[in-house]
Parts: C-alpha cells; sequence; structure tokens
C-alpha cells in the first residue's frame, strides 16, 4: 500500500510539473503552462496531506510534505514570484463588464427598441427631487412561500 500511495503522489508531482511547463512531450515539446491546473492539483495535494494527517506513515508523510514543498517552489518559480495561493481560479481579464453582459441580454431577448422602457428624465439641478414617502404597513406579510 505504501508503494501505491507514493506512485500516486509522485504521479500528481508530474502532472503539476506537465502543467507548470517543465516537463517536455515524449516529442520533446514543451506543454504551455496552465497555472489554473496546476492550483487545483496543488490545492488536492495539501487537502491529501491535511486529511490523512496521522494515518500516514513517518516515510510517506515525509514524501508528500517533500513533494509538495518542491512543487509549491516550481510553482513560484513559473509563475515569476507568485504564490499559488495568489493566483485567480478565473482570470480577471476575461470578465465581462456590465456593459457587456446588458448588451448580450438585449441581443438574446430580441427586444424592439419601441418597446424598452424610456429613459428616465433627471430633474432640473435647481429644484431637488422630493423624497419618496414610504409607508409602514405592520400587518402585512412580505414574502410568502408556498410548496406544490
Amino acid at each position: 500500500m505504501a508503494q501505491r500511495f507514493a506512485q500516486f503522489v509522485m504521479i500528481q508531482a508530474q502532472n503539476i510539473l506537465m502543467m507548470l511547463g517543465k516537463i517536455p512531450t515524449p516529442d520533446g515539446e514543451m506543454y504551455p503552462p496552465n497555472f489554473e491546473s496546476a492550483k487545483m492539483l496543488i490545492e488536492q495535494l495539501e487537502m491529501m496531506e491535511v486529511k490523512t494527517k496521522g494515518n500516514l506513515s513517518p516515510q510517506e508523510a515525509a514524501l508528500l510534505e517533500k513533494a509538495i514543498s518542491q512543487i509549491k517552489l516550481a510553482f513560484i518559480e513559473s509563475t515569476g514570484g507568485t504564490p499559488h495561493t495568489m493566483i485567480p481560479s478565473r482570470p480577471m481579464g476575461e470578465l465581462p463588464t456590465m456593459e457587456e453582459l446588458n448588451e448580450d441580454e438585449e441581443e438574446d431577448e430580441g427586444t424592439p427598441e419601441q418597446l424598452r422602457p424610456p429613459a428616465a428624465e433627471k430633474p432640473a439641478a435647481s429644484t431637488p427631487a422630493p423624497a419618496p414617502v414610504v409607508e409602514e404597513v405592520e400587518n402585512k406579510k412580505k414574502f410568502v412561500k408556498k410548496y406544490t
């Protein structure tokens, strides 16, 4: 069983190094780095270390600890000094803006211009708009959830 555990840890470490672009393919080409996948695999090894604490032999625990520390160093080298905990799960540059999301929704709905609500007119700068009056209703239920 100890041999299978060691093989598993080494295969995971090898996969992480491949995701970091440190191990060439059989053709001799290098994989492009995939930091998100490498981060996920590192976190899996860290989770395994936590979940198996106290259940491993001293040799297995040392192997896992050494593999994780070496993989973390390789990750930092590959990312130019950024630890894996600082890499976002999704690149921030790829997030759409609110305007893009609204445009996509409008295109999907196919709403004609005349059916869209008109834009609210701004009040004159010299006369401030009156504050809305809020009536308090004490005995009225605000939310009702029904199960059928």
